[in-house]
């Protein structure tokens, strides 16, 4: 029997120690130890994921297709140097229809990004220009920021949630090089002659290897961070 994916209110932990961070540390450990995922809200930077800002966060799938080819990794555009960062377009065969943009530190903080040229993930993030989209780098950087404290949060709850002091896996995470992803997937026709041939088509269970199932429907036009 499927689980369901528990959703945990986490406003307690940016407070201080009280029964409420307690019952939330042990959710959040349960939740870990368990299925494995989780859902959070009441985050206390809740602003930064209202319908405006995330609006205006995704108004980069809204740029003229010139402008996106500005920001195209090397596999997509072999003229570029980046491979990691950076923008991947819609892929009509692919079978997870999908483009986005990933993006690196610097977008928070270009000052100490460590960037390295020979390292793909401390690579910089080709970015808009200003002009071209107002505020864009702006509204970027406080949703990196945003979801950094919110995963540092939860590292600290989990190392309460194991009797260890709760700032234990602070060290490994400094300087940290996350990626933040933003995504979108438009709705495709049906018919649009999807590949099947490829590896990430099937999975492998008990020695078989079986199509994964709802390949060729249409995936719903949605967006997310």
């Amino acid at each position: 029997m499927a689980q369901d994916i528990e959703t945990i209110a986490v406003a307690d932990l940016f407070g201080p120690p009280s029964p409420g961070r307690e019952r939330t540390d042990a959710r959040i450990l349960a939740a870990a130890s368990g299925i494995g995922f989780m859902a959070i809200r009441d985050f206390p930077v809740d602003d930064w994921l209202t319908r405006d800002k995330r609006a205006q966060l995704l108004n980069i799938f809204a740029l003229p297709d010139a402008e996106k080819a500005k920001l195209l990794r090397w596999n997509f555009d072999r003229t570029k140097k980046n491979v990691y960062r950076g923008w991947f377009p819609l892929q009509p065969t692919a079978v997870s229809y999908k483009e986005g943009m990933d993006m690196g530190p610097d977008i928070a903080n270009a000052q100490t990004a460590g960037f390295d040229a020979d390292d793909p993930l401390r690579e910089p993030t080709p970015l808009p220009a200003e002009a071209v989209l107002p505020g864009w780098r702006e509204a970027a950087a406080h949703y990196y920021l945003a979801m950094e404290a919110l995963g540092n949060a939860l590292m600290r709850s989990i190392a309460r949630g194991l009797d260890l002091p709760e700032t234990v896996f602070d060290s490994d995470f400094d300087g940290g090089i996350s990626t933040l992803r933003l995504i979108r997937y438009p709705l495709r026709d049906a018919n649009s002659g999807v590949d099947l041939s490829g590896p990430e088509f099937s999975a492998s269970t008990k020695a078989r290897r079986a199509p994964s199932s709802g390949a060729n429907m249409p995936i719903p036009a949605s967006s997310r961070c």
